[in-house]
């Protein structure tokens, strides 16, 4: 049990949070020193920390909770002044299990820095990214301003949010940055079921406790035997707390483990749930779904959002023949003509320019599929408006030679090292050979999970997960693929 930290409204965050950390290394019988080999980060920096002369990043969070066998959320609830009745707090009230869908997500950087820091918020996103925290038990809680309109999904009814939260951004990649995906755990097999030749179905549930909440574009990953890891994305009901549900295609080690190996019973190790592709229907717009063989999964979900929403949706799914195509019986008998499906094998080929090659007004593109489809797709709404376009790739994006072919230093902030990444080598395999601690999954740039804040320096970004609009703003990076366009750069490592 972690030492308690006496309600003192007095005390800053960061004294509290240093307060909490010396308790928790004191519990733990550790030297500073230890905690600084086993987190990867400077003996000075730890020692600022623990004075409440510093204050942490996320990366640094992560880090400290790992080696101090705690968890992240325990280290941002440690480091927040107590608020005893929060209900009754003039500028904010809680909401607590009602909440659903996208307001689930959130991002831990701002609830480290508190409700009370939260300016007026004019763009829902950003309430978004605001609005997720999981106390010790796992139950959702957030904190929403009364001054903004209140976008939520509450359990037993569902809303549309007034504002358009369909951005400003270019046709790209959408995503929402990671909350729960450094957290793994066990789960098992409760239902297996042929979806498809050559796809199965897998109904998960949790071991112990409770399944984190998820919003559709949401995706796990499964770390399977001998370290391998693979995403698939949630492919049920949001509203299904108690299951987890994918889709998984034969294809490569780590699927053709699961076919061979996932049975009811069978233990599994996840990690998540993370959403790079998040779905939230608006009221006015209208959405056509694209889909290409497995790339179906995510959409099962945002159909079922977009159905309960009342927002007038469609469907193109393609594929080599409807017996390799999973869900497509199901989603033709709920939805009928709203699902057009195009097998090959039926001479029925999907023709993008024919659909897509002429602009709509307020309608939003989601897709996801094998590379061609999508770069088809992208090149088809080369004329639609900003925004209209949102992807999820399962293949990384072909690369050319980088910009910088040179070798260029890095240099480890909160590690307080400067490493040399030659050409032949990435940034996250030059760092863990120095010992940094860096979460990662598939290392080709697709899932997100070794992104890194970046504090100086040009980056060439070659990942398949940022934006456009993200990847020139450069403050994060992917650093299993991403790269410096400069003699030197500085991260938050």
């Amino acid at each position: 049990m972690a030492p308690a930290i006496p309600a003192d409204d007095s005390t800053t965050g960061d004294e509290r949070l240093g307060a909490h950390l010396r308790g928790l290394r004191k519990a733990r019988g550790l030297t500073l020193t230890q905690l600084a080999e086993a987190a990867a980060l400077s003996h000075p920096f730890l020692s600022q920390l623990e004075r409440g002369l510093a204050r942490p990043s996320m990366a640094s969070l992560e880090r400290l909770a790992r080696a101090l066998g705690t968890s992240r959320v325990e280290l941002i609830a440690a480091s927040e002044p107590p608020r005893p009745d929060e209900s009754a707090h003039p500028t904010f009230v809680r909401a607590a299990e009602g909440l659903i869908g996208p307001y689930a997500e959130g991002s831990a950087r701002m609830l480290a820095e508190g409700p009370r820091r939260f300016e007026p918020m004019e763009d829902h996103r950003d309430l978004a990214r605001a609005l997720r925290r999981d106390d010790a038990h796992g139950r959702r809680l957030g904190v929403l301003p009364l001054g903004d309109p209140a976008p939520l999904a509450l359990a037993g009814r569902r809303a549309l949010p007034a504002a358009d939260r369909e951005g400003t951004g270019a046709r790209r990649t959408h995503r929402r940055r990671r909350m729960s995906g450094g957290l793994t755990f066990e789960v098992t097999v409760r239902e297996r079921r042929e979806a498809a030749d050559g796809v199965i179905v897998l109904d998960l549930e949790r071991t112990a406790g409770v399944l984190p909440h998820w919003a559709p574009g949401a995706h796990i990953d499964v770390v399977l035997p001998g370290g391998v890891e693979r995403q698939y994305s949630l492919c049920g009901s949001p509203t299904e707390r108690g299951t987890w549900r994918i889709g998984v295609l034969r294809e490569r080690e780590g699927s053709v483990w699961l076919h061979e190996n996932a049975h009811p019973g069978t233990a599994l190790r996840v990690r998540g749930p993370a959403n790079h592709f998040l779905f939230a229907p608006t009221a006015g717009r209208s959405y056509v779904f694209v889909a290409g063989g497995i790339g179906i999964t995510p959409i099962v979900p945002m159909i079922e959002a977009a159905d309960a929403a009342g927002a007038a949706w469609t469907l193109l799914y393609a594929g080599r023949s409807r017996r390799t195509m999973a869900f497509a019986s199901e989603l033709t008998d709920l939805y009928g003509d709203r699902v057009e499906v195009f097998a090959d094998d039926e001479g029925r080929r999907l023709d993008l320019d024919a659909r897509l090659g002429t602009p709509a007004s307020r309608t939003v593109v989601y897709a996801c599929g094998p590379a061609r489809l999508l770069e088809s797709l992208d090149a088809t709404m080369a004329g639609w408006p900003r925004g209209s376009l949102h992807v999820e790739r399962f293949e990384a994006k072909v690369l050319g030679p980088p910009v910088w072919a040179e070798p260029f230093e890095v240099d480890l902030m909160m590690s307080g090292l400067t490493v040399t990444v030659p050409p032949e080598k990435s940034i996250l395999e030059v760092v863990e050979e120095y010992g940094a601690v860096v979460p990662s999954s598939c290392r080709v740039g697709t899932c997100g999970t070794c992104e890194v804040p970046v504090v100086d320096g040009e980056i060439e970004h070659r990942d398949s997960v940022l934006s456009p609009e993200e990847q020139d703003a450069s403050r994060t990076m992917m650093v299993c693929v991403s790269r410096a366009a400069c003699p030197r750069i500085t991260l938050e490592l």
